[in-house]
């Protein structure tokens, strides 16, 4: 067993490479069809509203017939978040149990309190001690979070790129 000292690094690098895994296998399998979706349903709206400004009748009975087949997209792409969990959620769970045997007795203080009760009772603002799982749960969602955001960041600099030229 490694000393207390390196326990909380190994940790944290679990929990990384946990975010990682898990934001890549989200990324693979939502992204691409959701914005696809997206952009079909927008240009659905975009149709309908024309034809709704117009009073164009024809276009409108034609787009009424389109509209069934839109809400199942529409449906499709709310589901989609959740295709990920298949793949990911036993993966946690597999890591969350290999985390428990290897790193037992590990307690660590943090200046937050994240715990459900310590959130429900308002008392974020005061340090709490944490189990392996809950530092690998906490670390991985900020991880996540950071990663999520450098992403969004990174793509909306292309899509504009892409948009002005």
């Amino acid at each position: 067993m490694i000393p207390f000292a390196f326990e909380w690094q190994e940790l944290v690098a679990v929990s990384v490479v946990f975010a990682f895994i898990s934001f890549f296998i989200n990324s693979k399998l939502e992204r691409k069809k959701a914005r696809s979706i997206q952009k079909e349903v927008q240009a659905f709206q975009k149709k309908l509203m024309d034809a709704t400004k117009k009073n164009d009748e024809a276009e409108l009975k034609k787009l009424e017939a389109e509209q069934k087949q839109m809400m199942g997209k529409m449906q499709e792409m709310l589901l989609l978040p959740f295709k990920p969990l298949i793949v990911i959620l036993p993966i946690f769970f597999i890591v969350i149990a290999l985390i428990e045997s290897y790193f037992a007795g590990f307690l660590i203080q943090l200046p937050i309190a994240l715990h459900l009760n310590e959130i429900f009772s308002l008392h974020i603002l005061q340090s709490s001690i944490y189990g392996p799982r809950g530092f690998f749960i906490l670390t991985a969602a900020v991880v996540a979070l950071i990663l999520e955001m450098i992403y969004l960041k990174i793509e909306g600099k292309f899509d504009k790129k892409v948009v002005l030229k």
